[in-house]
């Protein structure tokens, strides 16, 4: 498996269950299980060896110079301390700022990452808050030190449709912003064709491809063949399902309208009024245990009416 991740790029690596995403990233951050140990190869970040590295000079890298956003924040965070100290231990370990120094320092990552009431969150504990909010203080602590390399393992799979859009677009602004190399890991289409610069495919722990751009962001490659077809499914632009979803919504409301014209009933009829709705027209066709389906069906806006 080869890849390189420049400065100012998010490269995702993207893959099914088990194929050896999550693997790479804790063998790039050093934190395999003992048992599992790189045989050969290298990880280079800025030109260093992270393998060939000792316990004590992965410590000086982590944080400073690489960095990793958990996949679930709540078991990542210490539920026993605020969430403020611990951004504050990463810089007592790795800076000689004094305690006000770094207070100041976590006040304004918290700002950064658009937390409300950065003072409130940097006391308060990880159980008080929401998960998207819990997400962005993972990504304070990351990226507090500024390093060259982040690292996310699907940072938003345990998010809400709404708070993964917001967390999505604070990393691609403070990446850009920071000009951060980013790998990140997914097997969510939608966020790859969201975010992605290039892709890398795993596969039973290989990497299939490393595409040159979105336009083209998976490379062909052996046992490749299905990806840009998957990729070409995912429209990046969500302005297009809005639109679809705008029209579906003012069909419905022009039936209903229909519907009450043709009964003669005003808007807001109540229950007696429908009973005698439903009397005047030709009953429907049987749906089963859920009773009888209504007056017509919606056809492109249409109302149509039941056959005799």
């Amino acid at each position: 498996m080869s890849f390189t991740v420049n400065p100012g790029e998010i490269v995702c690596l993207v893959g099914e269950s088990g194929s050896g995403k999550s693997v790479i990233a804790f063998t790039v951050m050093g934190l395999l299980a003992k048992a599992l140990k790189p045989t050969s190869g290298e990880i280079l970040l800025e030109g260093e060896n992270v393998l060939a590295a000792g316990e004590t000079r992965l410590r000086e890298l982590r944080c400073t110079r690489m960095s990793m956003i958990f996949q679930e924040p709540m078991t990542a965070l210490n539920p026993v301390m605020t969430c403020g100290l611990q951004i504050d231990e990463v810089l007592e370990t790795h800076t000689k700022l004094d305690a006000a120094q770094r207070k100041a320092k976590i006040i304004a990552i918290l700002t950064r990452v658009k937390l409300p009431e950065p003072e409130r969150v940097y006391a308060s504990y990880p159980h008080q808050l929401s998960g998207g909010q819990r997400q962005r203080i993972m990504i304070a602590m990351a990226l507090v030190l500024d390093p060259v390399l982040l690292i996310a393992d699907e940072p938003t799979t345990a998010l809400d449709v709404t708070t993964q859009a917001e967390i999505l677009k604070l990393i691609a602004e403070l990446q850009e912003g920071q000009g951060t190399g980013v790998l990140f890991i997914t097997h969510d289409f939608g966020v790859v064709a969201e975010i992605a610069h290039r892709v890398c495919r795993a596969a039973l722990g290989r990497a299939g491809g490393d595409g040159p751009d979105r336009a083209d962001p998976v490379a062909p490659a052996a046992g490749l063949h299905q990806d840009a077809d998957l990729l070409g499914a995912v429209d990046p632009s969500r302005a297009s399902r809005r639109a679809q979803g705008r029209h579906h919504r003012a069909a419905h409301r022009k039936a209903r309208q229909d519907l009450q014209r043709q009964c003669l009933l005003p808007e807001g009829a109540g229950r007696e009024g429908r009973g005698r709705c439903r009397s005047r027209h030709p009953p429907g066709r049987d749906a089963g245990h859920r009773g009888r389906v209504g007056l017509g069906q919606v056809d492109g806006g249409a109302l149509h009416r039941p056959a005799d």
